[in-house]
């Protein structure tokens, strides 16, 4: 029996690359696919206004609606308008500073040595949105960073994602009182910022 090894060589070859480009397909697709995902969905091109993205609402840190306080210690601000509850055994630690081209104030929380929670106050203009606001202190456009709403009881914030990576790096924006609040919203942060509340 005669058997023709060049032609089962070939069709060997064959479906060698046959195999071999659509698992090369495949892999392009994948990769297509994921730039679409952390370039597009991820990381949105900047846009003229700042948009409410909801993908990142669902991964971002919630502020609990009530947190066990017992023990905790209350700091209140009659200066700027403000107070907030803090655990025992953080420091308070507070300095004036410059953000942008403006001076502003700076409170501060630290745990052994380690700074914890940060709130950076300063005053607003009389035009001021939270986007020209965060804008004209910061330099920065802030449509070029993710964004979602939140609120910390009834006041209105914006969370601008500044790092889409990992960690997580999320400013939390609002105003009240003639001032401009920004603090990091993380884990850490969350339970403090929900004590959170303006005094008149």
């Amino acid at each position: 029996m005669f058997i023709n090894m060049k032609a089962r060589n070939q069709q060997g070859i064959s479906t060698f690359w046959g195999v071999s480009i659509i698992l090369i397909e495949a892999v392009m697709v994948f990769f297509v696919f994921y730039f679409l995902y952390f370039f597009w969905i991820e990381n949105p091109l900047p846009t003229e206004y700042i948009a409410v993205v909801a993908p990142f609402d669902r991964r971002a840190v919630k502020l609990p609606i009530s947190v066990q306080t017992n023990g905790w210690l209350k700091y209140q601000n009659v200066t700027f308008g403000f107070s907030i509850q803090y655990p025992a055994d953080y420091k308070i630690f507070e300095d004036e500073i410059i953000y942008g081209n403006n001076a502003g104030h700076i409170f501060g929380l630290s745990r052994q040595g380690q700074e914890i929670f940060w709130l950076r106050i300063f005053s607003y203009q009389a035009d001021d949105s939270i986007a020209t606001a965060y804008k004209r202190l910061t330099g920065i456009n802030p449509s070029i960073y993710q964004s979602f709403s939140r609120k910390i009881g009834k006041i209105e914030a914006v969370a601008y994602r500044v790092n889409p990576g990992n960690p997580l790096q999320d400013h939390l924006v609002f105003m009240g009182n003639n001032y401009f609040f920004e603090a990091p919203l993380d884990n850490n942060t969350a339970p403090i910022l929900s004590t959170f509340k303006f005094i008149q």
